[in-house]
């Protein structure tokens, strides 16, 4: 099918850093960074990439793609080590090198969180707002740790996007997004305005949200009871409300670990899982999980800081989590048939 392709001007070389740095060029990374663009203007919005042979893949555009129609969005990229203090570089897509961050949206997955912003720390300006893009609960809860002076955000959404190639992202399903700051202490004393956080407010239905850490961990659980299943059948998200089987084992597995949460000291309860994540269900229907693209692509999941997480928490409590503990075994099962093929 044909494809429309507009591309928005790109802005003149000027000296000005960008506003945003987006770590993380994986379809939600991508997604954001086109719409901060469109937010914010040209050359607001820099991506850091994971490596030279990726930088050196770069075309220096991203492709957002929405209805079968595609937008270009010229922006640069860089890596870690050519931001900062000190830092050089002389690829044509890697202007404005030596810059500091002034704002950061981490979008990697969930076990390369503490990594990837330690492999940057040494650019980010002071309290420069960090906003955590992830799956799951446990690396965000590990940053509020382990930076506890930082000015942490975390960002939870519905939306949903996929990769259609390097640096082409298809936005498959328009949902809702959430921004709360994450604080050891006192959470409830962060003032939030769109001022101090200039984000795609309008374009991605975001709202703010202060108890965000409460909301994490709804969104783990639903991710719990979806993520997973859908790797193991090889299905959509729709299709674990449409088989027999499927929804049965889906009930099994939301009871568990509603009881689970209960009973576990660190985790708050989830009051109605089965009914939010019926809910998630249905509105993305004909959507993939990332769980279930990464066994697809053959990528490590998720699935360690989703049903794996839960189960060193219940273990740790010497609870017993016999269907968790089933679907992250069928998972990496799955993910060392992937890699080996």
């Amino acid at each position: 099918m044909s494809q429309s392709v507009h591309i928005l001007p790109t802005s003149e070389q000027t000296s000005s850093a960008p506003q945003w740095h987006v770590l993380g060029a994986g379809a939600m990374g991508c997604l954001w960074a086109c719409r901060l663009l469109e937010t914010m203007g040209p050359g607001s919005v820099q991506m850091i990439v994971r490596n030279q042979e990726t930088l050196a893949e770069f075309q220096g555009y991203l492709t957002l793609e929405v209805d079968g129609h595609s937008i270009h969005y010229p922006v640069t990229a860089t890596v870690a080590e050519r931001l900062g203090p000190g830092a050089a570089g002389d690829d044509q897509h890697s202007a404005d090198d030596g810059t500091m961050i002034k704002r950061l949206l981490l979008a990697t997955k969930a076990h390369e969180t503490s990594s990837a912003l330690k492999g940057v720390w040494h650019a980010i300006t002071k309290d420069a707002p960090i906003v955590l893009l992830q799956n799951g609960i446990r690396s965000q809860l590990q940053m509020m740790t382990q930076y506890p002076d930082s000015n942490l955000y975390a960002l939870s959404t519905s939306h949903g996007a996929w990769q259609r190639a390097p640096f082409h992202v298809v936005h498959a399903g328009h949902g809702e997004a959430w921004v709360g700051p994450l604080e050891l202490a006192n959470q409830d004393s962060s003032y939030l305005s769109r001022d101090s956080l200039p984000l795609p407010w309008q374009s991605m239905n975001i709202h703010p949200d202060k108890q965000i850490v409460e909301r994490l961990w709804r969104k783990f659980a639903i991710n719990c009871a979806i993520n997973g299943l859908t790797a193991i059948h090889n299905c959509r998200n729709g299709e674990l409300l449409s088989n027999p089987d499927y929804l049965a084992e889906l009930h099994s597995l939301c009871t568990e670990i509603s009881q689970l949460l209960v009973r576990i000291d660190t985790a708050p309860a989830v009051a109605d899982l089965y009914g939010a994540v019926e809910q998630v269900l249905t509105i993305t229907a004909c959507n993939h999980s990332s769980t279930h693209q990464d066994i697809r692509h053959g990528r490590q999941t998720e699935i360690r800081e989703l049903n794996g997480y839960l189960c060193e928490m219940a273990s740790a409590q010497n609870l017993p989590c016999p269907r968790n503990q089933s679907v992250l075994d069928q998972v990496l099962a799955l993910e060392k048939r992937a890699d080996q093929s």
